[in-house]
């Protein structure tokens, strides 16, 4: 066997597009106004800002929790992320509009002025609620925004707002599950679905 053999052979995750060319790509907001739930991410990520899409990742549960949870009556995915706001009142946006490898790829700067951004639009188009996912996410806002570092952050609803608008703070959803059985993943599952329940509610804003 020669050494050409062992090489291992590299994944192409983007048909040939290279991560600098990614790099230089943003993903669109989607967000209109009267929406009842904002998902609010980081910023996009290699295969977002590829795909186009939010949430497009093959691990991530995004889309499984938002149909298991009640939100969305089908199952969806990343190219149903368009239809949303009609369909169930729902949008999309990022803290740092910059496409990265990872989030800490983030400077400190430009996630005070993408705080401050997020605002302008959370003003602007006013959701009934503003969900944060993740924790990371949420501390970095609060402290940016607010002027306050949060201690003892639980998920749920959040005691600072946004005026017209309440926050809230989820679990992200992506699962690592290498190296958990059956059962931990079942039991990950759950714990994901009863945090999304906190926001459930809203899922009958638009016909109450």
């Amino acid at each position: 066997i020669t050494d050409a053999f062992k090489v291992k052979r590299k994944v192409d995750r983007f048909n040939g597009v290279s991560e600098a060319e990614l790099l230089t790509k943003t993903l669109p907001d989607i967000l209109t106004f009267n929406l009842d739930i904002v998902i609010i991410g980081i910023n996009p990520g290699l295969m977002a800002a590829y795909k186009g899409h939010h949430y497009p990742g093959p691990g991530n549960h995004f889309w499984k929790c938002l149909f298991m949870s009640g939100l969305s009556e089908v199952q969806l995915n990343h190219m149903d992320d368009h239809t949303l706001p009609g369909k169930y009142g729902i949008g999309f946006t990022n803290m740092v509009e910059r496409t990265t490898p990872g989030s800490k790829d983030l400077s400190s700067k430009e996630f005070r002025e993408g705080g401050r951004i997020l605002v302008q639009k959370l003003q602007k188009y006013q959701p009934r609620i503003a969900v944060f996912n993740g924790k990371c996410i949420y501390e970095i806002f609060s402290k940016e925004v607010f002027g306050v570092k949060v201690k003892n952050l639980e998920f749920g609803l959040q005691p600072h707002k946004i005026p017209d608008t309440e926050t809230r703070m989820q679990r992200r959803w992506q699962l690592r599950k290498k190296n958990m059985t059956q059962a931990m993943k079942q039991r990950m599952e759950v714990l994901t679905l009863s945090i999304w329940a906190t926001v459930s509610h809203a899922a009958s804003l638009r016909t109450g």
